[in-house]
C-alpha cells in the first residue's frame, strides 16, 4: 500500500502518540478518513513544539518508507516564536539554512512529491498581529527552499485570515495559533485540494 507521511509541529501532532490509531484528532485523522485516501496508509510524525531543526533531527532517525508517495510539511510558527524569544540570527540565515537543509535531507533519500505548507496564524489575540512581519519572512524562506528543491507550496496564511474575516477566530483558533475542528476541517480541505492532483485521485485536475 502506498503512504502518505505528514510531517510538522503540534498542528501536524494533534496528540497522534495518544491515539491508538497513531494520527491524532486533527487534520491528519480528518484526511485518513477521506473515501478518495482510502489506498493509503496514513504516517503521522508531527511533534508538539517542534522547529524545522527538530524536523531534521527526526529525519536523522525515521526513514522514509520505500512505498512513500508524498512527504507532507508544515513547520514554521515554533521558528518564529524562536525568533522573538530573543534569538536574533534565526532569522534569516539560521532558518533559511535548516529548512533548505530539511528539504535537502529528504531529496537525498526521497524524489517523489513533496508538499510544504505554509505556516500561518490568526489575527486575535492582538498580540499576534506583532508576529505577522516575521511570519512573512518565513513564508518567503520557505518558498525560495520549495523553488530550489522541486517541492510544492501550499498557500494558507490568506485564505486563512480570510476565514477568519468570514468566521471570526473563535469559530477556527482556541488561541490563535492551534485549530479547533472546523478549522481543522478548513486546513484538510486545502491539503486534499492541493494533493488530489500529485496522487492522481479520481476526479483531480490541474495542477500544483
Amino acid at each position: 500500500m502506498s503512504s502518505i507521511l505528514f510531517l510538522g509541529d503540534s498542528i501536524t501532532d494533534c496528540g497522534h502518540c495518544f491515539d491508538p490509531r497513531s494520527l491524532g484528532n486533527g487534520y491528519v485523522s480528518m484526511l485518513a478518513e477521506l473515501p478518495e485516501l482510502s489506498g493509503f496508509s496514513i504516517i503521522n510524525r508531527g511533534q508538539d513544539g517542534f522547529t524545522i531543526r527538530d524536523v531534521r533531527r527526526l529525519l536523522r532517525s525515521f526513514p522514509i518508507p520505500d512505498s512513500c508517495s508524498l512527504v507532507s510539511l508544515l513547520a514554521g510558527i515554533n521558528d518564529a516564536a524562536l525568533y522573538l524569544s530573543g534569538n536574533p540570527h534565526h532569522l534569516p540565515n539560521d532558518f533559511r539554512c535548516e529548512f533548505s537543509g530539511a528539504l535537502a535531507d529528504i531529496r537525498s533519500r526521497y524524489r517523489g512529491h513533496l508538499l510544504v505548507m505554509e505556516p500561518f496564524l490568526f489575527s486575535s489575540p492582538a498580540e499576534l498581529l506583532g508576529w505577522l512581519p516575521v511570519m512573512r519572512q518565513i513564508s518567503a524562506l520557505i518558498q525560495e527552499a520549495c523553488a530550489a528543491y522541486g517541492a510544492h507550496f501550499l498557500p494558507l496564511m490568506d485564505t486563512f485570515r480570510q476565514a477568519e474575516e468570514e468566521r471570526g477566530t473563535a469559530a477556527l483558533s482556541p488561541d490563535g495559533i492551534h485549530l479547533s475542528s472546523e478549522g481543522n476541517r478548513h486546513l484538510a480541505s486545502r491539503w486534499i485540494t492541493a494533493a488530489a492532483p500529485l496522487l492522481a485521485l479520481p476526479g483531480a485536475s490541474g495542477g500544483s
